[in-house]
């Protein structure tokens, strides 16, 4: 995230004067979400999908389905799911739109999400919060698509969302991240150092965010529940990735039971979504072959 120089002058200053106003205003610019150009290999895919609107408790979302699962009774006994893909912050469905052609080839059913503020739902804001209920309203809508939970891939803030869903009872069979963030309140510092907030109006922030979403910031974070967590889970984290640092991935690897970490060199945050190892991947998580190059930290 980049701030200007006038607007972090701006909110220096307000934060002396009156430090609750700048931590209110700075809330704005923390939960404003942005959109980007979508590239023509996302609009081709998710041509080949149906669209439906999705309702959540924080506001209207989209979702893109493709296909119905395997109702083989071997498939759904070797843990076939229905697999959902959850964007990260300012992200969309369709950038995790790799994946849909070999989870179909493998037999799963696909729906990628599009959470409030965010692709094709509408909103200039948004929050983890909505991310995670528009997991979860999808999941109620369409079902786990096996009776031991859904599948789930989630990027970047959207694991920190799935992760919040899995701690509030989202039912799901296993789990695949791909370059998660983890620390919800350190990031929160980090914005508000970005924007010049002093110690009390980052404080602040935090508090305006938390009576926004209806949330507390700490119950959010991934790092707090992961040890608590019994769903199977396999990381990817890319090496050279500034927008979720390999250490605090590990973090999360080393708290989840079970989990386990391959990290990538050279695909950044977000091209680690259309390399094809990272989509096989995901494809033997979810069918329960082990990946070669799968390790615990």
């Amino acid at each position: 995230m980049k701030i200007p120089t006038p607007i972090r002058g701006f909110f220096r200053l307000l934060s002396r004067v009156s430090a609750p106003l700048a931590g209110r205003l700075a809330r704005f610019l923390f939960l404003r979400t942005r959109r980007h150009p979508v590239p023509r290999r996302e609009l081709a895919v998710r041509e080949s999908a149906e669209r439906f609107e999705l309702a959540t408790e924080h506001g209207q979302a989209v979702a893109w389905v493709w296909g119905q699962p395997q109702q083989a009774e071997a498939r759904i006994e070797n843990g076939l799911p229905t697999v959902y893909l959850l964007h990260g912050w300012e992200g969309r469905g369709s950038q995790l739109g790799p994946f849909v052609a070999p989870l179909r080839r493998a037999g799963f059913r696909v729906i990628a999400v599009d959470a409030p503020g965010h692709g094709e739902a509408p909103g200039r804001s948004s929050s983890l919060v909505a991310l995670g209920a528009t997991l979860t309203a999808a999941v109620e809508r369409w079902g786990p698509g096996s009776p031991r939970g859904a599948g789930v891939i989630a990027h970047s803030a959207g694991a920190i969302s799935t992760t919040w869903a899995l701690s509030q009872g989202l039912p799901a069979h296993r789990a695949f991240f791909i370059a998660p963030g983890a620390d919800i309140l350190a990031y929160t510092q980090q914005v508000g150092d970005l924007l010049g907030l002093s110690d009390r109006a980052s404080g602040e922030l935090v508090l305006a965010i938390e009576r926004k979403v209806g949330v507390r910031l700490a119950e959010l974070d991934a790092l707090r529940h992961a040890p608590e967590m019994s769903v199977p889970l396999h990381v990817i984290s890319d090496r050279e990735d500034r927008e979720t640092p390999l250490p605090a991935v590990e973090r999360l690897v080393r708290s989840w039971p079970g989990a386990t970490l391959r990290v990538t060199e050279g695909l950044g945050h977000r091209r680690i979504l259309r390399d094809p190892e990272v989509v096989a991947d995901a494809v033997r998580h979810f069918t329960r072959e082990a990946s070669p190059q799968a390790v615990a930290v």
